[in-house]
This record gives structure tokens, C-alpha cells and sequence, in this order.
């Protein structure tokens, strides 16, 4: 099951290579991101899995406005090339997934451990050498968070009208 994700993952990022519309990127961006959530999920932790999906798409809803404020609006369409591609690299994945991974999800499972250094998974940022990027970041963001406040009250108002 875990191959089957990992290589859905590989043709959604392959697939993404191909797309020129800026909803149609998101939109795949978001499928990305829930397989990958969902990949993560299986291997490491299901909370870590829907900690992620809940921040990328809380960003991917940003990212939507924005796109959906400034892009063009043309024509959307969707050709049935496109879609036979699509289901073609999900029957493709689902064979390799099913005749060509060589290990077993407890072989993953170990692999995770020790690239973590051991079987409990930990997070090297809330340790205390990572905590000065943790609060780096904070202050990096509420920064950024103030000098957006000062530009909109600058020109009193948005940045753009809708």
C-alpha cells in the first residue's frame, strides 16, 4: 500500500510537469499534498500526517486567493488525453506497486528508525539546538506580518481590489 502511494505521488509530480493553468497547478498541488499527508501518515505518525495536510492547505488557501485574484481568466479545459494519461499512470503505479517493490512495510519501518536514530521519531527542531530556528522563524513571521500591516495602511486599503 505504501508503494502504491509513494508512486502515485511520483505521477502526480510528473503529470504537474505538464499543466500551464494556475488552478489546475493548485488543484494538483493539493492532491500532492493530501497523498503525500497520507504517505507520511502510513509511514511515521498519523497525527504528523494531518499536522501537514492542515498546513498545506491552510497555505494552499492563501495561495488560491492569491492566484484567483491576480491570473488571467482564461478558458478551462480538460482534454481526454489528459485524463487517459491520468488513469494510465494509476494502473501503471498500481503494478509497480504490486510486482517491483522489494521491501516489506517493516523494512520501511526500520529504514525510518534508523534515519531518525531510532525507532521513536523525534523532531530535531524542538530539541534545544533546534529551538533558536523554531523562535528564528516566529520572530521571521511576525516581521513579515508587520511589514504587510504597514504596507495596507500605508495606501489604506488592500494591496489589490476585488
Amino acid at each position: 500500500m505504501v508503494s502504491f502511494f509513494f508512486c502515485l505521488v511520483v505521477g502526480v509530480t510528473s503529470v504537474f510537469i505538464r499543466l500551464n493553468h494556475p488552478l489546475s497547478m493548485g488543484a494538483m498541488i493539493l492532491l500532492l499534498s493530501g497523498l503525500s499527508s497520507i504517505l507520511i501518515g502510513m509511514e511515521v505518525s498519523s497525527w504528523f500526517g494531518y499536522v501537514i495536510f492542515l498546513i498545506y492547505v491552510g497555505a494552499l488557501l492563501v495561495m488560491f486567493a492569491y492566484v484567483a485574484a491576480l491570473a488571467p481568466n482564461p478558458e478551462f479545459k480538460l482534454s481526454f488525453l489528459f485524463f487517459v494519461f491520468m488513469v494510465g499512470i494509476i494502473v501503471f503505479c498500481y503494478l509497480i506497486s504490486l510486482v517491483y517493490w522489494p521491501f516489506s512495510e517493516s523494512q520501511v519501518l526500520n529504514l525510518v528508525g534508523f534515519i531518525y536514530g531510532n525507532s521513536n521519531v523525534q523532531s530535531s527542531m524542538a530539541s534545544s539546538d533546534g529551538s533558536f530556528v523554531l523562535v528564528g522563524l516566529g520572530v521571521l513571521l511576525l516581521l513579515v506580518l508587520v511589514v504587510v500591516c504597514k504596507i495596507c495602511r500605508f495606501y489604506k486599503g488592500p494591496l489589490r481590489l476585488f
